[in-house]
């Protein structure tokens, strides 16, 4: 099955949730086709939401990069059980540090949020481990 997806770089505004030019067009390909993908690359799209990635519909995703975004929040990303290296710099749209630090699943091992709102809190790589 497809395990690595490459969709930086897209103008992506959305994942799943029906179509036009800017999201994934098929409601059922988020579901069906990415469920074993391991590797998502979805930087430098213009997401403000993580809205579809979920334990639910990627089980299997290991490695999320997300950098160079518009994301305002990590919704779904919690669930992600098997996640282990998450990218989420250069989005400033992250400002609050206790909403990021409740996202990340236990499973993760790599977090990398330089240039998010919630860097900027002088504190955050002690409240983030």
């Amino acid at each position: 099955g497809l395990t690595h997806v490459h969709l930086d770089r897209s103008r992506l505004t959305r994942l799943g949730g029906g179509g036009g030019p800017r999201g994934l067009s098929d409601p059922s390909l988020v579901p069906n086709a990415l469920r074993c993908v391991q590797s998502l690359y979805l930087q430098h799209n213009r997401l403000t939401s993580t809205a579809g990635i979920s334990a639910a519909t990627m089980p299997s995703l290991r490695f999320l990069a997300l950098q160079g975004n518009r994301l305002t929040d990590l919704e779904g990303v919690d669930t992600l059980s098997a996640l282990m290296f998450l990218d989420v710099s250069d989005n400033p749209g992250l400002r609050h540090l206790d909403e990021l630090a409740a996202a990340l699943p236990a499973s993760l091992r790599f977090l990398k949020c330089a240039g998010c709102g919630a860097a900027r809190d002088g504190d955050y790589r002690s409240a983030l481990v």
